[in-house]
């Protein structure tokens, strides 16, 4: 990749997915409204109603990602592959997709 043929949209998905994997539950800074307008800028100040997005309700209001931060039912509590599998969300009561589960 260059700065003559970058994806932003790849691009922008991808630093996305980082903060989801490191701070997916805190808050990203950006905001939505009731009207669903999505500001990176608080709008207390201006007395609008809003409700502040973590990094994982940020992606899923712009609609990237959600292939794999839609919970599929999978409970990993109980699943036979437990004890061999991998995935680092399996202890995560806000789990997401299991790659090896299909339903």
């Amino acid at each position: 990749m260059t700065k003559n043929d970058i994806d932003w949209k790849q691009f922008a998905t991808e630093l996305l997915w980082g903060n989801i994997v490191s701070h997916k539950n805190e808050d990203s800074g950006y905001d939505i409204s009731e009207s669903g307008e999505i500001s990176r800028w608080r709008y207390s100040a201006v007395a609008i109603p809003y409700r502040s997005l973590t990094w994982k309700e940020l992606a899923l209001e712009l609609g990237v990602l959600e292939d794999l931060l839609t919970p599929d039912g999978h409970d990993c509590g109980i699943c036979s592959q437990r004890n061999s599998c991998s995935a680092s969300f399996k202890d995560d009561p806000d789990q997401e997709r299991c790659n090896g589960w299909k339903p």
